[in-house]
């Protein structure tokens, strides 16, 4: 049974198909069920036929890539004018790596190299490296002077020395930035895609602004999280009654939050409106007799079986909160 969407002479970036040949069967390991890969035989621009997957064709489409028979793969070097020189061929190593490095120096690729020279990869390659032009070539125009965001390029790294001179194929450039860092070192090709934009100052930046406008304003107004405040005591009541009810890896949730212990809707998210309730209606907490369990004062529901809500709080000492615990258990 053909496969309804395959339809002959559709084309698929240098791709057209010219006709459909029996698909390929393998068992999936996850269903344990045999499946099918649909096969085509397709016409490339260049004159060559290949059989491919026809998914694989409608996936390059998808991502916006050209298909081929693989003839786009291939760099072709103009070798007119490079033919091979026999008097350069027959001269010594060291005369001929001289004659290598002024080819490099003049942009000739390895290619034309090897066809007028006839010497090896590895001498063009040791060439390359001790003149610092590697393949890879920084740009067209000379890149000194360029900004990228806050970075300008003032110079090449010219260090032999350095790992950084050619890392992964891609050359690293020295660079000023705008905050006052200098001779930051920089992947040139970084810099042009625009991954990197600074020396490291601007994220800092952008952190540091997130943190003044989202985090600050809820830690620093009321102060209340630093142990030295005075109503510091308040903020642990607000923060382990929600704890409490609605945070299921508490230890004390099975007796609050899952047996439908609330708190009122406004103070959940407003630690200052709460700490206002508590200090008009309740006041500050009383001080114990003593500095026994049963004479110290904490908060105290008055109806054990409600929520965290208006009306139902009050400071009570612990033997209280025991006995009303009783009370209403009964």
């Amino acid at each position: 049974m053909a496969r309804s969407d395959i339809k002959i002479g559709d084309r698929y970036g240098m791709l057209t198909i010219v006709r459909e040949v029996e698909p390929t069967l393998f068992i999936d390991k996850n269903v344990f069920k045999k499946r099918s890969i649909w096969n085509v035989e397709c016409l490339c621009d260049c004159g060559n036929t290949k059989i491919i997957q026809f998914i694989g064709l409608k996936k390059k489409v998808k991502q916006g890539q050209i298909s081929s028979c693989g003839c786009r793969r291939i760099r072709y070097s103009n070798l007119e004018g490079f033919d091979r020189d026999e008097t350069i061929v027959n001269m010594s190593k060291k005369e001929k790596r001289e004659i290598i490095k002024k080819m490099i120096v003049d942009g000739c690729e390895n290619k034309q190299i090897l066809s007028r020279t006839g010497c090896t990869n590895w001498d063009i390659q040791t060439s390359r490296k001790d003149l610092n032009i590697f393949s890879y070539k920084l740009d067209t125009e000379n890149p000194i002077g360029k900004q990228f965001g806050l970075l300008t390029v003032v110079g090449l790294n010219e260090n032999n020395n350095s790992k950084y001179k050619y890392y992964k194929g891609f050359r690293y450039v020295v660079c000023d930035c705008e905050c006052g860092t200098k001779n930051k070192l920089i992947s040139y090709y970084s810099l042009k895609k625009s991954n990197t934009v600074s020396c490291g100052c601007y994220s800092k930046s952008v952190a540091k602004k997130m943190m003044i406008k989202n985090v600050l304003p809820i830690v620093l107004v009321h102060g209340d999280s630093n142990r030295k405040s005075k109503h510091s005591y308040i903020f642990d009541v607000w923060q382990s009654a929600k704890q409490r009810c609605y945070n299921p890896k508490n230890k004390r949730y099975n007796s609050y939050g899952k047996l439908g212990i609330t708190m009122y809707d406004e103070w959940i998210n407003d630690y200052p409106l709460f700490k206002e309730y508590i200090l008009t209606n309740l006041g500050e907490r009383p001080e114990g007799k003593s500095k026994n369990k049963g004479d110290s004062y904490s908060m105290d529901r008055i109806n054990v079986t409600k929520g965290y809500e208006p009306g139902n709080l009050r400071w009570a000492s612990f033997e209280v909160q025991m006995n009303n615990k009783q009370i209403h258990s009964n």
